[in-house]
């Protein structure tokens, strides 16, 4: 199924800058209600809106097919014919992850969802867990995602089936002996359903750092705590191919995860052609080493992995958005993107956080050979940019309305305001504090930036350079200013919040 931006409304900007503000507005909604920048559903009805929440739809039915909700995975050209489905799926969700079951996926049931079965999201610990226990109003849904990552990691022979039930805690036993094998563990740990033992099962990046440690001195090979024992090679081998496939997977490679021990040395194999695009690529090393290092899968690829998680700057990059703008530059590109990204799921979600890393590193170059990396940070920074404007606009309206109703209520004190703007406080006699005082120049302060961060991206949509029309304009602006939106958000944030 081919995608392509919706009809946009054209929308020449004219009248006084009230009535300007009020136009761009609308075209802010639109790109809402379009489903051409990502937004949080408030009900039902928004959440089942396929125009506009296509692909978080999209990712619920992967994430749902994968816990087992579902029998079968929903392609993206099914999703209207399946939305009953999903629904139903979604509160039988809700109802083991101990959570309202109101049968629509706002962003607590959205986020319940994504830490159990993301590899780059941390499980809260105020949902998921009682002290050092599984919290039993969420135990069947954490459970099912403890099943879906053994499987991942080649721990378990099959993910979660519409059949689940509360896992055995001999199911866990293949996880405890892996980790004793790369020493994740003391030899004397047993592994249950404890926080400690369930937070362990879903550190991707601490398996990464193990297994690169437990490289020979010419990391060419394993030191496995095993004894010789066949059973146990076989299952470290295992996890190894399995966490290669993770990885792989999270910079955008097509393998699959699947659990599976089937990584074969042909050019035909997506696993060793992927490893091999990677050294390439991502290692900077020449085509015949590239092919002689990705015969077997080495401590020498878990390393360079490592050397990018370990970089604990990585979450910050401001500027990975311009190098994105400055890439994605056309009306062209930003239709693929737009494209890419609509037949898609939990790709849109999941690996951004090891891209950044790596562009960081060795810069935009990891965009020629990973494009689509590039298309879905180009729509989930532009995603964030709205929701930064759309504030500031909402920001900006309910300062007129007080100033335009002449009053300003805060818990103690009321302002009055006359039509020069002149300001009266009616202060609460029994309070001897400025605290209203500090409110009202908190909201002050606060409407200051928001006009800031409106008129930012106002004048550069309104004087984008030709070569943009529709919403390739609104979308291109969103991205190039998000670094300057961000800024000024932290700081609105500041005086908004007080």
């Amino acid at each position: 199924m081919k995608f392509s931006l919706p009809e946009y409304t054209p929308a020449d900007l004219h009248g006084n800058a009230v009535d300007q503000l009020g136009q761009f507005d609308k075209i802010l909604d639109e790109a809402k209600a379009k489903g051409i920048i990502h937004s949080s559903p408030n009900n039902e009805r928004e959440t089942y809106d396929v125009e506009s929440q296509r692909i978080r739809i999209q990712t619920m039915a992967s994430r749902l097919f994968l816990l087992g909700y579902l029998a079968d995975k929903i392609e993206p050209e099914d999703i209207e014919e399946n939305l009953e489905r999903i629904k139903s799926a979604v509160m039988e969700f809700q109802k083991e992850a101990g959570l309202k079951p109101d049968n629509w996926a706002g962003d607590i049931t959205w986020h319940a969802m994504d830490e159990i079965v993301s590899f780059e999201s941390d499980l809260s610990d105020d949902h998921w867990f009682q002290g050092r226990e599984i919290n039993q109003a969420s135990e069947k849904a954490i459970h099912r995602g403890i099943q879906l990552r053994l499987w991942s990691l080649g721990l378990c022979e099959k993910k979660p089936g519409t059949d689940f039930d509360i896992l055995e805690p001999s199911c866990l036993s293949k996880f405890e002996e892996m980790a004793k094998i790369f020493m994740l563990i003391p030899l004397d740990y047993k592994a249950g359903f404890d926080k400690q033992t369930i937070r362990l099962l879903y550190d991707q990046e601490r398996f990464i750092k193990f297994l690169a440690q437990r490289g020979s001195d010419d990391k060419k090979s394993f030191r496995l705590n095993t004894k010789e024992e066949k059973d146990k090679e076989k299952l470290a081998e295992r996890f190894i191919v399995n966490c290669a496939k993770i990885e792989l997977w999270l910079l955008g490679y097509n393998v699959k995860i699947n659990g599976k021990n089937d990584f074969e040395k042909n050019k035909g194999n997506d696993l060793y052609s992927a490893m091999k695009n990677y050294f390439i690529n991502f290692q900077g090393i020449n085509a015949a080493e590239a092919e002689e290092l990705s015969e077997k899968i080495t401590p020498l690829f878990f390393d360079g992995i490592l050397a990018d998680s370990e970089d604990k700057e990585k979450q910050g990059l401001p500027d990975a958005s311009l190098l994105i703008a400055r890439e994605i530059n056309s009306e062209e590109e930003i239709n693929n993107a737009w494209e890419f990204i609509k037949s898609k799921g939990l790709r849109l979600w999941d690996g951004l956080k090891r891209i950044w890393g790596w562009i960081k590193r060795i810069g935009s170059r990891v965009f020629s050979f990973i494009r689509e990396n590039l298309f879905i940070g180009f729509f989930r920074f532009a995603s964030k940019s709205w929701k930064i404007v759309a504030r500031g606009i909402s920001n900006i309206i309910n300062s007129v309305k007080v100033y335009v109703n002449g009053v300003l209520y805060t818990p103690d004190d009321i302002f009055l305001f006359s039509k020069d703007m002149d300001t009266v406080a009616v202060v609460n006699k029994n309070l001897a504090s400025g605290a209203g005082i500090i409110r009202l120049n908190n909201q002050s302060a606060a409407f200051s930036l928001a006009c800031r961060i409106v008129a930012l991206i106002f004048d550069s949509f309104k004087y984008l350079s030709a070569g943009f029309a529709g919403w390739a304009r609104l979308l291109y602006t969103l991205v190039k200013e998000y670094s300057n939106l961000k800024n000024l958000y932290t700081d609105f944030m500041k005086v908004a919040a007080q």
